[in-house]
């Protein structure tokens, strides 16, 4: 089985909008078998609908840090 290759984004310190700026920048850099994990201060919700709209699944969970996203194809 082969290993999954995770690609980290910490988006707690970027104002407003360049977090989803950020994550959409590593989004099109994702590989075929890359998961992007990406923490967060608040839920993504402008976010979740645009992936879901690209094809894209996700997982999404309230961490001590804040929240943490996982997306993948």
């Amino acid at each position: 089985m082969e290993e999954e290759k995770v690609v980290r984004l910490d988006v707690r310190e970027l104002e407003p909008p360049m977090p989803m700026v950020e994550i959409l920048r590593a989004l099109d850099s994702l590989r075929e078998g890359e998961v992007l994990e990406v923490i967060g201060l608040k839920p993504f919700k402008h976010l979740l609908p645009r992936l879901e709209e690209a094809g894209y699944r996700y997982l999404l969970r309230e961490v001590e840090q804040g929240y943490l996203l996982r997306i993948w194809r």
